[in-house]
């Protein structure tokens, strides 16, 4: 994000006031610390692409032996 902000020369205030818009009710953020308050909704409201990362990334753990 913060690139994103850099090249478009986008205040970072600005920026992240519209992405708390569209996860509105989904994520809230005080201080600089988010907090996922529906993560269900933020999964639905996800593109396909979260459900292929989530996959492999679980693929990938899974696949990996638990260290003693």
């Amino acid at each position: 994000m913060l690139l994103f902000v850099g090249t478009r020369g986008l205040a970072r205030r600005d920026v992240l006031e519209r992405i708390l818009r569209l996860v509105a009710g989904l994520i809230q953020y005080s201080h600089g610390n988010p907090t996922i308050t529906d993560r269900m909704g933020l999964e639905r409201s996800a593109c396909e692409c979260y459900a292929v990362m989530r996959s492999e990334f679980e693929d990938l753990f899974a696949a990996r032996p638990a260290s003693a």
